[in-house]
This record gives C-alpha cells, sequence and structure tokens, in this order.
C-alpha cells in the first residue's frame, strides 16, 4: 500500500546474490531489499531508520526443480546462519501493509514461530478469500538490473513455500515499488500463473497521458506475441508516492486524513458527535459530513481515468499498524467512514473492504456487463521518472555493484 518516502532514499533498495550482512550506516527510512539470486534465499529487510542487513540461505532452485546446495566456505555459511538469527522480521498481520506481503520471506520467518492452530487458521483465511498474499515472490524483485535466472529463482522460491505450506496461490501481482517495470518480468511471472497485476512506478509523464485517455487499465502484450496468450491485465495506480496522501485522489489533504491511527477518531454514527467539528491526523473539518464530502470528491476524479465503476483505495505506509492499537484503531475509524458514505445516497459510492482478487472478479463483472474494451500495451516502463524528483531510474545499477556481479556469475 502507498507510503510517503524522501528522494534520497530511492538509490539504495536494490542487491542481488552473496551479502555479508554488513550493517548500512544510512537512515533510508526503509531497508534495502534483495532481488534474488541464485545463491541468495534469505533476504532481510527491516524498516528501522538504523540497519540494513541482509541473511542468505545458500540453497539454489529453479522452475525445474531444487538443485543441490551451493558449495561455500563454512566461514560465509556461519556468518549467515549467525545473520539469520539476529534478523529481527515484521510481526505478521499488522505491521507495513503495503506490499511486504509480497516478501515471502517474512512469512517464512513468521510461520515458524506460529502454533498449529495459527498456521490452519492462516490457511483457512487464504482458502476463504479474505486474506491474500500477492504474488508470493521470495523478495520484491529488482525488474531492471537482475539477471532473469535471479528473478525465476526467488519467484519460484516463494511461490512454492506458499503452495507447500499455505495450499493456495495468488494470481495477482502487487508490483507498487519496483524501481521500473519489465516487460520479461510479467512474462516470467505469466509462467508462475499470475495473470493480473497492480502497478505504480511509471514515469509520471506516462500516468498523466494514460489518465487523460483513460487508459489506467490494458493488456499488457510482449511484443513478439501475436495472439496475446501471455497477457496480463494491469490496473496503474495513478499517483507518486507508497502513502496515505497519494491513496484517494489528487487533493492530498483529504488522503491525509485517511491515515486514522494514533490519535484520530470518529464520532459514532446516529450521535450528536457527527455534527462537531473533528480533529484528524493533520486536518480539521466541520464535521463528519465536511470530512465524507471532500472524500468522495477526490475518489471521482481519481475515478476520471478508469472505464470501470470500481477504484481500489489502498491504505498504509511507512510505520503504520506497527502495534495491535494502530490496526484496531484504523479498522474502527474505517468502518464508521465507510458507514456514513455507503448511508448516503447524495454520493452515490459504496466502499467496501476487500482483498486484491475481489477488486478484480468485480471489474471484470463491470466489463462483462458494460462491454468494455480495454487497450493492448507492448514494451516496458524504463526509466522511472515521478514528477516531485529530478532523477531517473532503470533498476538500480550502481547500488552494491559488486553483490550483483556475484549474482550473474553464480
Amino acid at each position: 500500500m502507498p507510503r510517503k518516502r524522501q528522494t534520497d532514499r530511492h538509490l539504495d533498495r536494490q542487491t542481488n546474490g552473496r551479502t555479508n550482512g554488513r550493517k548500512d550506516g544510512r537512515t533510508d527510512g526503509l531497508a534495502g531489499r534483495q532481488t534474488g539470486g541464485q545463491a541468495g534465499r534469505k533476504a532481510g529487510r527491516q524498516t528501522g531508520r538504523q540497519t540494513d542487513r541482509f541473511s542468505l540461505k545458500l540453497a539454489r532452485s529453479s522452475q525445474y526443480g531444487t538443485d543441490p546446495l551451493v558449495e561455500e566456505n563454512q566461514q560465509l555459511r556461519e556468518e549467515n546462519e549467525k545473520l539469520r538469527k539476529e534478523l529481527q522480521m515484521f510481526e505478521f498481520g499488522v505491521n507495513n501493509s503495503k506490499d511486504d506481503d509480497k516478501d515471502t520471506i517474512f512469512y517464512t520467518e513468521w510461520w515458524e514461530e506460529q502454533t498449529a492452530a495459527t498456521r490452519e487458521l492462516l490457511k483457512q483465511l487464504v482458502k476463504e478469500g479474505r486474506l491474500e498474499i500477492s504474488p508470493g515472490g521470495w523478495v520484491v524483485a529488482d525488474e531492471a538490473s537482475v539477471p532473469y535466472t535471479a528473478y525465476l529463482d526467488q519467484l519460484s522460491e516463494g511461490r512454492n513455500w506458499v503452495k507447500r505450506n499455505i495450499g493456495t496461490l495468488s494470481d495477482i501481482s502487487f508490483g507498487l515499488d519496483q524501481f521500473t517495470l519489465s516487460p520479461g518480468a510479467a512474462y516470467m511471472q505469466h509462467h508462475y500463473g499470475i495473470r493480473n497485476a497492480v502497478l505504480k512506478r511509471l514515469h509520471h509523464g506516462i500516468k498523466a497521458f494514460m489518465m487523460t485517455n483513460r487508459l489506467m487499465n490494458f493488456w499488457w502484450r510482449q511484443e513478439w506475441d501475436k495472439s496475446g496468450e501471455h497477457d496480463t491485465f494491469v490496473q496503474v495506480e495513478p499517483y507518486e508516492w507508497l502513502s496515505f496522501p497519494d491513496s484517494c485522489g489528487p487533493d492530498r489533504n483529504v488522503c491525509s486524513d485517511l491515515d486514522l491511527t494514533n490519535h484520530a477518531r470518529l464520532p459514532d454514527l446516529n450521535t450528536p458527535e457527527i455534527n462537531k467539528t473533528i480533529h484528524l491526523r493533520y486536518h480539521k473539518y466541520n464535521n463528519l459530513d465536511d470530512f465524507a464530502t471532500k472524500l468522495v470528491k477526490a475518489l471521482h476524479q481519481k475515478s476520471e481515468g478508469y472505464q470501470h465503476k470500481q477504484i481500489l483505495l489502498p491504505l498504509g505506509d511507512d510505520f503504520r499498524y506497527n502495534t495491535e492499537a494502530d490496526w484496531n484503531q484504523q479498522y474502527r475509524n474505517t468502518q464508521i467512514l465507510m458507514r456514513y458514505i455507503n448511508s448516503q445516497s447524495k454520493f452515490k459510492t459504496n466502499i467496501t473492504f476487500g482483498t486484491l482478487q475481489k477488486f478484480f472478479d468485480d471489474m471484470k463483472t463491470n466489463k462483462a456487463n458494460t462491454n468494455l474494451h480495454y487497450p493492448i500495451i507492448t514494451g516496458d516502463f524504463m526509466p522511472l521518472k515521478v514528477k516531485s524528483s529530478p532523477f531517473y531510474w532503470s533498476g538500480s545499477f550502481t547500488t552494491r555493484p559488486f553483490l550483483k556481479r556475484l549474482g550473474r556469475e553464480n
């Protein structure tokens, strides 16, 4: 889900292959990410502002099966095991529910600590469609500067773990934070059963063109594929950052107040309090109706870039839902807001909780009922350029080049 990010954080994101788990002195806010690699299996990401550590499991796998363990010296194995034990993992379910569901490594660490009853409960929630792990890759992989073998390796490792332990695989890729997007990655995901994608990191000029021409949904086709056999259906999120302010529409002031954790508290419905001034995280509003009216206006503005009637509203940010209290507060306040909007006919809007699968299912139903036709687009989305930053990215070629070289050599 969306989150706010500083420009200088973007350049220190991806790594590939082996690492000695050194501590990086940068305070990026979001510690680095492993891109996968035939020799790299355990990638650690820690969202404190102090550390950047990685732990590797020295095994190799591919789409054809698992290869023997890579021969490594004993010292390196011992260092990796030490780092693995030191790695601090997120508490499952309440921490940073933006895109960490793509990092299966975090689920594996949580999974190992759970009782049989908790594991069965999780499997049941996924089976019922109430919880979704999308797409289930081992890490959030860079799509520009890694070899295809490394990308396949992490995708195979992660989705095989999900299938083996949980039993249900998603056919959706939740790709909100890759620094440029590659059709080669989409092609490889297609071979692992992924048919739909939510994407965020496109050049701001391309997004503006798409919004103007209602092209925010399209079929992403390989240039050599004449029949569309390997197409992926794409939903593009229109705004820049992975944060509350860029979630609901162009009005960042209103969207930022969707962060309903901390001390924000909406009044209970059917009480006189709903007519009083409310103070949310960043702004105040005349009453609940004032906030709801501005939010619905923003949602309708966001919807102008799409042909269908369904709008995705991700709710998340860095360092949100770190405690059960935060999660409960967000859930309570969001429920009140949803119920109020749904009860007011003037808004002509219905908001509900849902998974990505539910979102795409509703979209396809709408398409069938209205005879919508979505465009076909080929090619890549490189380089990445966001409006508020002077920099361009095509992956992270300059970050940890030695480690990426090791990944390619293996």
